[in-house]
This record gives structure tokens, sequence and C-alpha cells, in this order.
């Protein structure tokens, strides 16, 4: 192990989550070095089981291999409103079916996630809204 991590933050390539990821790992105390990052397009709803079982099972190993190097002590699992990865906000005409269908993928993905890692890892599921960022914790 070359050095433990805080904890890892798992989410979306969106640059405009950006400013959210900063403030977020900073409202937490987290620091700068101290934060393992799995960002690719709709990394959540992969995990939580839309595309296929190989993503759930590649984005899965990937956090566990972070795991049995840096040892986090929690994992953050965003997903958030307008993704492009699952089609964006136009696929549903609704913001309540929205919201929905990410708070079920972050819940499928805690539950992919849970099996990889100690019981002694916190999983945090986090939904993040673009106009007031990070609506609320599921």
């Amino acid at each position: 192990m070359s050095h433990k991590s805080e904890a890892i933050l798992v989410g979306c390539s969106d640059p405009r989550l950006r400013p959210w990821y900063d403030d977020y790992l900073k409202r937490r105390g987290f620091g700068a070095d101290g934060v393992d990052l799995v960002m690719v397009p709709g990394a959540v709803p992969a995990l939580g089981g839309e595309f296929s079982q190989t993503q759930v099972e590649l984005i899965a190993d990937w956090i566990k291999a972070l795991f049995d190097l840096h040892r986090f002590d929690e994992a953050v699992l965003t997903s958030h409103e307008d993704c492009g990865a699952v089609g964006g906000a136009g696929v549903y005409n609704d913001r309540e079916k929205e919201e929905t269908a990410h708070i079920d993928w972050c819940e499928r993905a805690g539950k992919a996630l849970r099996d990889k890692l100690p019981d002694d890892v916190k999983i945090t599921l986090v939904y993040v809204t673009l106009e007031d960022f990070e609506k609320f914790a599921v």
C-alpha cells in the first residue's frame, strides 16, 4: 500500500459537475490528495446495472482495486440530473421520474459495491441537481 486515501468519489465525467465535486470534497473536509476518483460517463447508473453486467463488474473491480491499494474509509457514489450517458433529462419529461431513476441507480450501485468492500467502509449515495447542487443524499 503506497498511501491511505480518506475516500473514493465515484461519479460522472460531465464537466458541469466539477465545481460540485470540488466543493463537496472541501465541505466534507477531505484533503486534495486524500481522495481517489473514478470519473466515467454515467458511472453510478452503470454500476447500478443500467447498461450491462460487464460494466457493473468493471467499475466495481476498479473501486475494489483502489480499495486494495489505498484502504479508503468511505465510498461516495454520485449520480446527477441530465446525465447524457442515460439519455439526459429529455428522456423523462418529468423531473420527479428522472430523480426516481437516479435514486434507484444509486441504491443498486451501493448494493453492488457492498459485496466488494468490507462492511466497515461507509457507502454514501448522493443525487446531484445542476441548479442547486446536491439536492440530497440518498
